[in-house]
């Protein structure tokens, strides 16, 4: 997804596999960040996105040796058009050796129809693998 002048690169990457069984990651690469700059998940339409409903979002995320560089990630929850925004969230500090991270968005907007989009707001390269999202159970 490139936006607004951006210039990105999206590429399977086995060049440094994840532990386990899921040895296959995609790899993001950000030359300029434009208005805005990542990778789309495709259209969700196993469950929806409802008001005030919390979701769980866990991944893999390394990036390349020897600079190991951080980035902010944003992860949006959005309509299949991209145009309402249901949820998002920033993780400030993602990158190094591959890491598992936890992230939790609250839906303010309710959708059928929709995909989960994760974006770099600088240029560098970052590996993600394993990506999950699933509705929280009410307590």
């Amino acid at each position: 997804m490139a936006e607004g002048g951006a210039v990105v690169e999206i590429a399977p990457d086995t060049s440094t596999p994840l532990d386990g069984p899921n040895t296959n990651s995609w790899r993001l690469t950000v030359k300029n960040p434009g208005q805005r700059a990542g990778i789309v998940s495709g259209e969700t339409a196993e469950m929806n996105l409802l008001v005030g409903q919390w979701y769980d979002l866990s991944f893999y995320a390394s990036t390349e040796a020897p600079k190991n560089q951080h980035f902010a990630l944003t992860v949006s929850l959005e309509s299949a058009d991209g145009k309402v925004v249901g949820a998002r969230a920033t993780l400030p500090e993602v990158g190094g050796p591959w890491t598992k991270y936890h992230l939790a968005l609250h839906a303010r907007q309710s959708a059928s129809k929709w995909r989960m989009v994760i974006t770099l707001a600088e240029t560098g390269t970052i590996r993600l693998n394993g990506m999950t999202l699933v509705p929280r159970k009410n307590l």
